[in-house]
């Protein structure tokens, strides 16, 4: 659900045209990395990924958001534990 609102947003208010999506795994956590060549915001005076930090919240996860203009990044990291 997190990527899923990410490119959601991407199509409804970035006016991007290619979008670059990355996975990662590393021994203590999960990272996704969402960009795009779109508009971008300059500021966040509100909490524009509201819903996506709310998702990522219960995991102890955390939610870095890279814009002034384009390209506009958002990076998250998620704990992960590999289970025997």
């Amino acid at each position: 659900m997190i990527l899923l609102e990410l490119v959601t947003n991407i199509i409804k208010h970035a006016k991007a045209s290619k979008a670059y999506l990355k996975l990662e795994r590393t021994e203590k956590e999960l990272i996704l990395i969402v960009r795009d060549d779109g508009c971008g915001f300059a500021s966040m005076k509100g909490d524009e990924l509201h819903t996506v930090r709310d998702r990522v919240l219960p995991f102890s996860g955390e939610v870095k958001v890279i814009s002034q203009k384009q390209p506009t990044e958002v990076q998250v990291r998620l704990p992960y534990k590999e289970r025997n």
